[in-house]
């Protein structure tokens, strides 16, 4: 049984694009970065070579879920808010 490697990376690409990653390695954390932004992996200026991956400590991949569920908890807010302006506007 093959045990899960994966770690959270930070990666860095031009233009200040960051992405929080699961991969087994910073390389395959870039070219996943490049899948996600539509980017050439073998693109001189933009591609593989160009970007910075950054494998996080525990503490800061705990640190980074935290802020995600909060971020969860707001978008949950403004969706119910949404719903309540929605209703009124169609009652009115």
């Amino acid at each position: 049984m093959k045990k899960n490697k994966s770690r959270l990376y930070l990666v860095c690409g031009g233009g200040g694009r960051r992405l929080h990653i699961y991969a087994d390695s910073g390389t395959q954390a870039k070219r996943m970065f490049c899948a996600e932004y539509g980017i050439r992996q073998n693109d001189y200026w933009s591609g593989v070579s160009s970007c910075i991956a950054r494998r996080l400590s525990a503490d800061e991949e705990l640190a980074w879920l935290d802020e995600v569920d909060g971020c969860g908890d707001i978008c949950l807010f403004i969706g119910g808010m949404l719903d309540i302006c929605a209703k009124a506007y169609g009652s009115a």
